[in-house]
């Protein structure tokens, strides 16, 4: 009785379908910026192609650059249309010490890691076109709370092998980073939850109602919310009066 063969045969995985988010829906309005740039820098600011549109950009050149660049990732912006660089803190600290430095608005706000990671790594790619200069030798990644969380994936293998824009940062630095978002939005649920039933506005939960409701909860908790602290009512001592958020 003749012997059957059967080929076998082996093909990559589809990969998944990336879901639908609300932020897909929404079309964003990018801020030109209009900053100056600092003594002994050059600046370029303008809008760039992100990955969901238009995105602002900010990049600022020493004039005795070093050949590093350092790429900034701002954190949650939240969910309004306009489209905002912000400006790192260390900005005049890196450049007096001969660092360029590099930001992106994001193409997108609400809580959007890939917006952020594919955006900052475009807009790295751009460094020569946009400023006339040579490549970096070296481009590093700094972000700071949801923009710590970029700067987390973006020196992810993962990352190099299914971004769109790859860049190969030689360093990143989180600061105060999201790296745990489970549990992160499970703490902000909570710690709103427990001030709005505080304030006598339960509600469900997660408390949909809570910004609405945010400046009658802060009157309720707290006789003066100025500041970055306030008093609270029916006891002594200042105590934090801001809603947490990144």
């Amino acid at each position: 009785m003749p012997a059957l063969l059967t080929a076998c045969t082996s093909s990559e995985p589809e990969p998944a379908a990336i879901p639908k988010r609300l932020q897909d829906t929404r079309t964003f309005n990018p801020i030109t910026p209009t900053l100056t740039a600092l003594p002994g820098a050059q600046l370029f600011q303008g809008l760039y192609p992100g990955i969901q549109g238009q995105a602002a950009y900010v990049v600022e050149v020493p004039h005795n650059w070093n050949g590093t660049l350092v790429m900034y990732a701002h954190g949650y912006a939240g969910m309004g249309a306009d489209l905002k660089v912000q400006t790192p803190s260390l900005r005049a600290e890196w450049l007096a010490q001969g660092y360029a430095w590099g930001a992106s608005s994001y193409s997108s706000n609400y809580y959007d890691v890939r917006a952020g990671l594919e955006d900052t790594n475009a807009l790295a790619l751009e460094f020569s076109r946009l400023t006339g200069q040579a490549a970096p030798r070296k481009t590093v990644i700094m972000g700071v709370s949801m923009g710590g969380q970029v700067a987390s994936a973006a020196v992810e293998a993962e990352t190099q092998q299914t971004a769109r824009s790859r860049v190969n940062y030689a360093a990143s630095m989180p600061v105060c980073a999201v790296l745990d978002p489970v549990y992160e939005f499970q703490w902000l649920g909570d710690y709103t939850q427990a001030a709005a039933q505080l304030a006598g506005y339960g509600g469900t939960y997660p408390n949909a109602d809570f910004q609405k409701n945010l400046p009658a909860i802060k009157a309720a908790l707290f006789t003066s919310s100025s500041g970055p602290s306030g008093r609270r009512t029916g006891g002594p001592g200042p105590i934090s009066a801001t809603s947490p958020g990144n």
